[in-house]
């Protein structure tokens, strides 16, 4: 049987509760505390999401400066170093054009805070979502060395005993040679999960999942999210504003 695969599907819009947040910026956190035991594979992976949104500075035709917010997905990976006992270096995943929008039309914006929504495991005031508000100087974005690459990473620190989420562990990220391995191709299945901006959730967050086919794995180059050429595969699925940046 063939091997599923995820996909980073893209694009934006938001709506946040108030709430409490425990987001730092540290690099290293223990694995077993980073991925706990898991209900079920689709419960996890909904747990590895967060709702991201970002506050930047723009300026109209006029001159005037405003400030604009666009909202989208961000999921959470653990990349586990044999070198520190088993312990693991944790980021906070998502597409560039959300760390940066306006960088698919070649004018990034001016990003001055973030916004990150996970659900806690106590409720606070009948809530079991917490949003935090972070200056943009306290994410220390990343970005691939190949310019069509949609993608951008931070290490992020959240306290496992406080925040109910799952950490991604990386070996289950896949790399060319596992699609080689695997015999991935056209027909096979993709599940994503994200923000649905028509229903975020009000004591809980609710990210939507749906599932689509892969439907091409060309050969050539052909124009990224980005506008530049790269390396694409296309899935036929629905997908929604505000689903930018979903594992």
């Amino acid at each position: 049987m063939k091997s599923r695969t995820s996909a980073l599907v893209l694009n934006i819009a938001f709506s946040l509760l108030a709430g409490q947040w425990l987001f730092s910026q540290g690099p290293i956190q223990p694995a077993s505390a980073a991925v706990p035991s898991q209900p079920s594979l689709m419960e996890s992976i909904k747990k590895t999401v967060v709702f991201l949104q970002s506050n930047c500075i723009e300026t109209d035709s006029t001159g005037k400066q405003q400030i604009k917010s666009y909202a989208a997905t961000g999921f959470l990976v653990a990349v586990t170093d044999p070198k520190l006992n088993g312990r693991a270096f944790t980021y906070l995943v998502t597409n560039r054009h959300l760390a940066e929008p306006g960088i698919e039309d070649g004018h990034a914006c001016q990003p001055v805070s973030y916004y990150l929504r996970a659900d806690m495991k106590v409720a606070v005031s009948g809530s079991y979502s917490a949003v935090v508000q972070m200056p943009a100087n306290t994410l220390s974005w990343t970005y691939a060395s190949d310019p069509s690459v949609d993608l951008a990473i931070t290490p992020i620190s959240i306290d496992p005993e406080k925040a109910d989420v799952v950490f991604l562990p990386s070996t289950l990220l896949m790399s060319d040679a596992d699609i080689v391995q695997n015999k991935v191709e056209e027909g096979d299945s993709v599940l994503f999960t994200g923000l649905f901006v028509q229903m975020v959730g009000q004591s809980h967050s609710e990210p939507i999942v749906r599932e689509g086919k892969i439907a091409m794995m060309p050969k050539e180059q052909i124009p990224t999210t980005l506008r530049l050429l790269g390396d694409v595969y296309l899935v036929d699925c629905h997908v929604f504003g505000g689903n930018s940046g979903s594992p």
